[in-house]
Formats: C-alpha cells, structure tokens, sequence
C-alpha cells in the first residue's frame, strides 16, 4: 500500500502549495482533478491488494470500486468545504457553479487515472503488490 499512499499525499502537499501561493482560483480544477485521480489510484491498488479476501472478484469490478471511492472522497471534499464555509466563515465555495466544476474535475480525474492505468501493459502483475 505504501506504493500507492504517495498519491494522495503529493495531492495534499499541491494543495497546500496552491494555497501557500495564493493561486487556489487558477489551480483549483487542477487540484480537484489531481485528487480525483489519486483518490482512484489509491482506491485501486487497495482494491487489488485487499480483493482477493474477499473472494474472487473481476478486474472490472476492482475499476468500478475505485471510480465510486474516488467520487465519494470527491463529496467528501465539498461537503468538507461546505462545512468550513458555514462553521468557520471561511469562503472557499464560492458558488453551486464553482462546487460543481469541482465534482466534475474529480470524475474526470478518477476516468483518466484509471483509464491510464487499464491500459497499462501488463497490468496484472501490479495487483499482486
């Protein structure tokens, strides 16, 4: 697992670069994409790793788990801005447009990420890692 955790955690640390930089308007699709696709890559290597416990399972089946992980880590994140807008007074949900511009980046990202990785050359030896 720790070969898929860097993912999310380069994620983390190019979100607190954007905001240290004072870009988040200009980078802010950029992050929620980035995150979608490392939410997906994580979610299917743990898929991969973690499966096999559960039974056999198809490599699809892996795919569509992964996708539905990234999209609920992708809520997730929103739900947490939303709560940081309402409780802390903060502006980070700057309109329903913004919010959903941002859950689409996170689909798109998860798509992207796990498209490249299906497409991959010998993908199944991966899983066993």
């Amino acid at each position: 697992m720790r070969r898929a955790a860097w993912a999310p955690v380069a994620v983390l640390l190019l979100h607190w670069v954007v905001v240290w930089a004072d870009v988040r308007e200009q980078a802010d699709h950029l992050v929620h994409g980035s995150g979608g696709a490392a939410a997906a890559f994580f979610a299917l290597r743990w898929c991969q790793v973690f499966g096999p416990l559960l039974g056999a399972t198809l490599a699809w089946t892996h795919q569509l788990a992964a996708f539905c992980a990234a999209c609920t880590a992708g809520l997730f994140v929103e739900l947490v801005e939303f709560a940081s807008d309402e409780f802390l007074g903060t502006r980070v949900q700057t309109s329903i447009r913004e919010t959903m511009l941002d859950l689409v980046s996170d689909v798109v990202g998860a798509l992207v990420a796990l498209l490249l990785l299906a497409l991959l050359p010998d993908n199944s030896r991966r899983r066993s890692e």
